[in-house]
């Protein structure tokens, strides 16, 4: 066999196994963002991940005022709330009620967060100012029940039921708002896409994305600077097995 030949032949090998072991790689690192989007409980030693993944430190945000407040909001309902999802999961919600209100608010805080946590600093804002309000716990988080999280495409279906405890609980004379943060704007969000009663009107979406897809590739390129072609398309069959939707089948 010629040298070159020889050459030749090692060098499509070298590359075929650099080409297996980037797939390998891929595979178990999308694995591993999956879990840590989508499940219940995350990897082990998954806390440093999510703040890679999101782009943000506890020491970012105001943190000693939003945990002053979130203890004060936790403690001030008036009813713990559970109903039940579209699959029979128990979903947990917090009301807090003001005198002479004037609206009802559906609050929904956002990815692997609490509703105390979110809305701690504009609660005291919102019973001022005559809200009803119902803070409701996400799926698979928190007290409320259910194995995955859906970014927004399942809890849509979520928030509908919500919707309908509100109407037959405090009645339909009073305006409805969805309100959402984070991965809970994108929910309130997409569920403006479903028949909601007259008396939904309006939504207040505070940092929503568009799509399960677009915010995942936004995080693994800018956050995580690794490229999101083949790990898009894994994503998106990973995705399906757990919550049979992909990343691109619903968009706000």
């Amino acid at each position: 066999m010629k040298k070159s030949h020889k050459a030749l032949l090692v060098g499509a090998g070298i590359m075929s196994f650099g080409m297996t072991a980037f797939a390998l790689v891929s595979y178990s690192l999308t694995k591993k963002l999956v879990k840590v989007a989508l499940d219940r409980e995350p990897p082990k030693a998954s806390n440093r991940s999510r703040f890679r993944i999101s782009g943000i430190s506890e020491k970012d945000i105001m943190g000693k005022k939003i945990s002053e407040a979130a203890e004060r909001l936790k403690f001030s309902c008036d009813e713990t709330v559970e109903i039940k999802g579209p699959g029979g999961e128990k979903l947990v919600g917090h009301l807090r009620l003001a005198d002479n209100a004037e609206r009802i608010i559906i609050a929904v805080h956002g990815w692997r967060s609490s509703w105390n946590n979110d809305f701690g600093l504009i609660a005291d804002f919102w019973q001022e100012n005559g809200c009803h309000v119902l803070y409701v716990e996400q799926r698979a988080q928190n007290s409320s029940e259910g194995d995955h999280m859906g970014f927004g495409m399942i809890e849509r279906y979520d928030c509908i039921c919500w919707v309908n405890w509100v109407m037959e609980n405090l009645g339909s004379s009073l305006p409805i708002y969805l309100a959402g943060i984070s991965m809970g704007a994108s929910t309130v969000l997409m569920t403006l896409g479903l028949n909601l009663p007259e008396n939904v009107r309006g939504v207040i979406a505070d940092s929503g994305f568009t799509s399960a897809h677009d915010i995942w590739k936004h995080v693994t390129e800018k956050n995580l600077h690794l490229s999101y072609k083949m790990m898009g398309f894994l994503a998106d069959n990973m995705c399906k097995k757990k919550i049979n939707m992909s990343t691109r089948d619903y968009s706000t």
